[in-house]
């Protein structure tokens, strides 16, 4: 099982900010990287579960139930944790903030430390396997026109 992830993202542009940041009209981000968990139910709790059953039924049964979103982001400080204004299943944790956008930045993650961080105090000591990793750059919101780059993506079992 993976402890780190490791890899080099860019951007061009920062979408316009027409919205602060953890409000749904401002959910548009440059470089996102999304981990998916193999987050058994009976973790979570009952009337979220319920939801994301009638989620699964209606939608996907593959919905994950755990969801840790990296993004880089020029409004809010390295560090942030945030639940997505969508949902609290998926936590957005800003570990880039910067306000010129431009250069490759070298990230390196301890996965099961930024998941306790997320997760912990529902889930306990440990961290379930990754189902899913996702790259996505999203501006749907603001009608922002850029350009991203991820690569070199290692996982590694060294903590």
């Amino acid at each position: 099982r993976p402890a780190r992830l490791a890899w080099r993202w860019r951007t061009d542009a920062w979408p316009i900010a027409n919205a602060a940041f953890g409000e749904k009209a401002g959910d548009d981000f440059s470089l996102r990287l999304y981990l998916m968990f193999d987050y058994p139910l009976d973790r979570v709790p009952v009337g979220q579960a319920l939801a994301l059953r009638m989620a699964r039924a209606l939608h996907d049964p593959t919905l994950p139930a755990a969801t840790l979103c990296y993004v880089a982001d020029s409004r809010a400080p390295a560090g942030t944790l945030m639940a997505s204004p969508y949902t609290s299943r998926v936590q957005v944790m800003v570990i880039r903030s910067a306000q010129q956008p431009g250069p490759w930045w070298n990230e390196d993650r301890d996965l099961e430390a930024d998941f306790q961080r997320a997760f912990g105090a529902e889930y306990g000591a440990g961290m379930p396997p990754v189902a899913a990793v996702a790259l996505a750059a999203d501006t749907d919101q603001s009608g922002s026109r850029l350009t991203s780059w991820f690569s070199d993506l290692r996982w590694s079992t060294a903590r």
